[in-house]
């Protein structure tokens, strides 16, 4: 995982650790294919449905994100 995703996240707990090392995965997809979609960001079925049902995710929500990176 490149270092800047490690800083930004830092300060990141959504209550789960598998969520936040998917929200980590997504950044470093995204962050791979800049201007793409979900599904080509992601390469595969399997990360794009992760990808989606971690944004579909009660308990992920984007002040959550938002908040922890800003305390970075």
């Amino acid at each position: 995982m490149d270092a800047w995703i490690q800083d930004e996240l830092n300060g990141c707990d959504l209550g789960d650790r598998r969520l936040d090392q998917r929200l980590a995965k997504l950044l470093e997809d995204m962050s791979k294919r800049m201007g793409k979609g979900i599904p080509l960001a992601c390469q595969d079925w399997a990360n794009t449905n992760a990808a989606y049902q971690f944004l579909d995710n009660d308990r992920v929500s984007e002040a959550e994100i938002l908040a922890a990176a800003a305390a970075t």
